[in-house]
């Protein structure tokens, strides 16, 4: 079955995430999936799976599926994003509750090449320069066929050209060339060094 399939190429490219970014720390025993209309872009839920015989939960990520329409940078950041989460519960000092972005969890993904301000918008970018993005380049060159998830919902099948949830256009900032994706027409200032995004046409 497709889904089968895709919950164990998910399953690769976590533990290739789990080794170049968080040095293998990071718990592999837990539910890895894509989910159609998710609501979010992804969301880390600790302890969602309890297993009474062997007396232990299961931590689960999921992902919307239709991300996988995007650039594979994009929903690549997506699913390191909510490994942050999963770091933070194991190693955080500072853990806060649901989904709200700390300064803890903001260093630690400016450390791995990922900006988020702290609150609860999710809206991130990608330092060009930064360790995911090298790290994503990496994957994607190596494993172009382990890349090559598609949604499994027909509806969100779409062509090259289009977009579900509307975040196809790449914003880039003149300066330092941090990119983030967005929907047309936004109006974004970079969290590097606070210039103007511009759409890349």
């Amino acid at each position: 079955m497709k889904s089968i399939t895709q919950a164990f190429e998910m399953s690769q490219i976590y533990n290739y995430l789990n080794k170049e970014l968080f040095d293998n720390k990071l718990e592999e025993n837990l539910i890895l999936g894509l989910r159609h209309s998710l609501g979010t872009e992804g969301s880390f839920l600790h302890g969602k799976w309890d297993d009474s015989k062997q007396k232990s939960s299961h931590h689960e990520i999921l992902i919307d599926e239709n991300l996988l329409n995007e650039e594979r940078e994009y929903w690549l950041a997506v699913l390191v994003h909510q490994m942050v989460h999963l770091w933070q519960y194991q190693y955080g000092n500072n853990k806060p509750t649901k989904h709200y972005h700390n300064e803890e969890f903001a260093n630690k993904m400016q450390s791995i090449g990922l900006i988020i301000h702290t609150g609860y918008p999710n809206k991130q970018s990608i330092n060009p320069d930064g360790k995911f993005m090298q790290v994503a380049q990496g994957l994607i060159s190596s494993q172009e066929e382990l890349l090559s998830l598609k949604p499994r919902n027909a509806s969100a099948q779409l062509g090259d050209n289009q977009s579900k949830n509307g975040k196809k256009f790449k914003y880039s900032c003149p300066k330092c060339n941090a990119s983030v994706w967005g929907k047309f027409g936004l109006s974004i200032n970079c969290g590097i060094c606070d210039k103007s995004m511009e759409l890349q046409e």
